[in-house]
């Protein structure tokens, strides 16, 4: 299955120099240790005592130790005398490089290449060139040192993953922490500073905490995902953080201040950013929500002092939902990026500002003939390249519906086009809908995921808020659904009587019961924020639905009863307060699913759940049973790569059910790992592809093969199977997928 990506590509993050060059001075700690010659170690066989080794057997528990050196100073001439002062490559022994000090001229000071299993600790690197560098390496530490370059990165990483850099004091050069293609890693605790701080690009599954680095950028990440940049003091000169092109990013409880040039936080070309509980202050602009920032949540933060509190760039403005800020002594709380125009100030980013329309009856278009003037058409005949355009409008739907098109001719002999934007629709009896599509039919050509396809119905940046459903598609095809903010409903977006052909993109719905509520066939929902809602989206005797890159905070993430060839792709879950129900229930339930995947979702609760037994990350409940041998039938559904962390709840339990996959998922910190009542089901890919990562399994990884017997020959799975309720993971994983 291939699943889609959207997004645009920035190209290179660009950091630019405003300040010299910090010029390498040679001046370092001495330290007490015996010389030693550069040490290249280039196979487990190569741990020697001639190589520096003065210890362990390259054990996890007892590693090779390479300690008490002082490498240099070689030739302090205009070249670099040696390429590095330690190098080690293509090992896969553990091995600890501690309390040594690489202080030469060199064009790198510690060079891990290839490697599994490596710490660096506690240690003094100086050199000219490269602090450290990494590349196409996994499991290592970079702790506790003090790395100084002269003009280049004072630590690179390069396709490398499961590693911790922390701790470190990083001075000069040109970026204090460079990397590209790297993941599931921490960046903690890192202080100094260079001309770039952390410089990230084509990143996932990272935690960025409690750093303190300066230069031009504190803290820029490209091209990524599943990112957490937490607890961070930004002190920079241009950009405090920067996201751009990425998605399912978290920013919180930040300090980003003092940057009278630059910007705080700012996002570009991103979705499913959450930007929550950070304080800004004292920069030029607090927050900036750039080009095509779409889809994020920026609440409760701290925006104090700034020339501009949060800067909107027009293709940004009505697509992020923007809540429960405290702005304080800012010029302008709200602007353009460039200052050009102040908005309104206040908290709350809606997609159109009431104020500026133009108040209208509900509008009722019953058959072609009914798109007039006198009923809100403001343009357009109709046709493809000139829809008929219904916007800048308030209206009132207290006694009916607000907007109301239906009965359209048969669109395959008489296609009609109508895009309804820019209107805000509001009641105060809480009774009708803000708008119904009923019966319109889209084109026969429709190809409604091919590029240059031409909705028959758009509804565009539009608030609709207090009524009992905000907008309502009854048998009705090719029709978009994007960018709208939705509050205060019982229903939000409601697809009804088998409505096919929708996309359903970067909406905003907040504070209602149910989010997206489905009884329709072959269908989109991409990047949609829902958030305070009981139901985040409910799929019901539904099909072919595709659900990706969307941001849930709800008690229920996403519920499926009768519904099968779905994808739920790339989604962004959390537990949250519903709008009447305020305990974690689930973040993915499935009840009688068929051919449902379950791909690279993180699904995450920190919040009280309803019970202990009940609640679960991902639950599936029967797939049907067998007339004739009363087994359950198969569900044809596969759990593979999501990330699973719900606190007091099951990580995944399933019910009476069959032919369910489960595999490649990082099972973290749930208080059930997992549950299979029917012991049906398969947990594994078989051998080599492995099943999942479990952070409580303790077993040992000495051994490889399909039976696990081949030894002494670590291959990345544990040697015993992960035992649980009733089934087992017979291939389980020793790091995280």
């Amino acid at each position: 299955m291939q699943l889609i990506r959207q997004g645009r590509n920035l190209g290179v993050l660009a950091i630019l120099a405003a300040m010299s060059i910090l010029a390498f001075s040679g001046e370092a700690t001495v330290h007490a240790g015996s010389q030693h010659a550069p040490i290249l170690i280039t196979s487990d066989s190569g741990f020697t005592s001639d190589n520096g080794v003065v210890g362990g057997r390259g054990a996890s528990d007892d590693p090779y130790l390479i300690s008490g050196w002082d490498i240099g100073p070689g030739n302090w001439g205009n070249l670099p005398a040696w390429d590095y002062g330690i190098m080690i490559a293509n090992t896969t022994a553990y091995f600890t490089i501690s309390d040594v000090t690489v202080f030469c001229n060199c064009n790198n000071g510690i060079v891990l290449s290839q490697i599994e299993n490596g710490v660096v600790q506690d240690s003094q690197v100086s050199v000219p060139g490269v602090g450290v560098k990494v590349d196409t390496s996994d499991n290592f530490q970079i702790t506790g040192n003090s790395i100084a370059s002269g003009d280049s990165k004072v630590i690179s990483l390069t396709n490398s993953e499961s590693f911790d850099v922390s701790y470190n004091r990083l001075q000069g050069g040109e970026d204090a922490v460079v990397g590209s293609s790297v993941s599931d890693a921490s960046i903690v605790g890192n202080s100094g500073g260079a001309e770039g701080g952390i410089v990230l690009d084509n990143v996932s599954g990272l935690l960025i905490s409690q750093n303190n680095l300066s230069g031009h950028v504190s803290i820029a990440v490209l091209s990524c995902g599943n990112v957490t940049i937490d607890n961070n003091t930004a002190s920079a000169f241009d950009e405090g953080i920067a996201v751009s092109d990425c998605s399912n990013v978290l920013v919180s409880n930040n300090n980003a201040s003092n940057m009278p040039y630059g910007n705080g936080i700012s996002l570009g070309e991103s979705s499913s950013i959450e930007v929550t509980s950070n304080n800004l202050s004292k920069d030029t602009n607090g927050i900036v929500l750039g080009y095509y920032a779409t889809g994020n949540n920026v609440t409760n933060n701290a925006i104090t002092n700034n020339q501009c509190g949060i800067a909107i760039d027009p293709t940004a403005l009505g697509q992020n939902y923007i809540a429960n800020n405290a702005f304080q002594g800012n010029v302008n709380d709200t602007c353009d990026p460039d200052f050009s125009s102040a908005t309104t100030s206040g908290t709350s980013d809606s997609s159109v500002n009431p104020s500026t329309l133009k108040p209208h009856q509900p509008i009722l278009i019953d058959g072609l003939g009914g798109f007039t003037a006198s009923n809100g058409v403001t343009a357009g005949d109709g046709t493809s390249g000139n829809p008929f355009i219904i916007q800048g409008w308030s209206i009132d739907a207290s006694g009916a519906n607000g907007i109301e098109i239906r009965n359209l001719p048969n669109a395959w002999s008489t296609p009609v086009f109508f895009v309804v934007r820019n209107v805000f629709i509001h009641s105060e009896s809480n009774s009708s809908a803000d708008i119904v599509i009923d019966s319109v039919q889209g084109s026969q050509e429709a190809c409604f995921e091919c590029r240059n396809n031409i909705f028959n119905g758009v509804i565009a940046n539009s608030t609709l808020v207090d009524n009992a459903e905000g907008i309502v598609i009854s048998s009705s095809a090719n029709i978009e659904v994007s960018g709208l903010s939705i509050k205060n409903t019982n229903i939000a977006i409601d697809c009804t009587n088998y409505s096919q052909f929708l996309q359903i993109r970067t909406n905003i719905i907040s504070d209602s019961r149910y989010g997206v509520y489905m009884r329709c066939i072959i269908n989109d929902i991409f990047y949609n924020t829902i958030r305070d809602t009981d139901y985040g989206i409910m799929l019901v005797n539904s099909g072919s639905i595709d659900a990706e890159h969307n941001s849930i905070s709800t008690p229920r993430g996403f519920t499926l009863q009768g519904t099968g060839n779905v994808v739920m792709a790339s989604n962004q879950i959390s537990g949250g307060a519903g709008f009447t129900t305020q305990l974690f229930q689930y973040g993915i339930d499935m009840t009688v699913p068929q051919d449902v995947s379950v791909e690279d979702n993180l699904i995450t609760n920190t919040g009280p759940t309803q019970g202990q037994n009940g609640p679960a990350g991902v639950k599936v409940e029967g797939c049907g049973v067998d007339p004739v041998t009363g087994q359950p039938s198969s569900c044809n559904t596969v759990i593979v790569g999501n990330t699973i962390s719900v606190g007091n709840a099951t990580g995944v339990a399933l019910f009476p059910s069959s032919g369910v996959e489960v595999f490649h998922n990082n099972f973290m910190n749930n208080m059930i790992q997992a549950f299979d009542q029917s012991g049906l089901n398969t947990w594994d890919n078989g051998y080599p592809s492995g099943g999942n990562f479990w952070c409580d399994y303790t077993a040992v990884d000495n051994c490889s093969g399909p039976q696990q017997n081949i030894c002494p020959s670590p291959d990345g799975i544990g040697d015993a199977p992960y035992v649980f309720n009733y089934n087992q993971d017979n291939y389980p994983l020793t790091k995280p997928y």
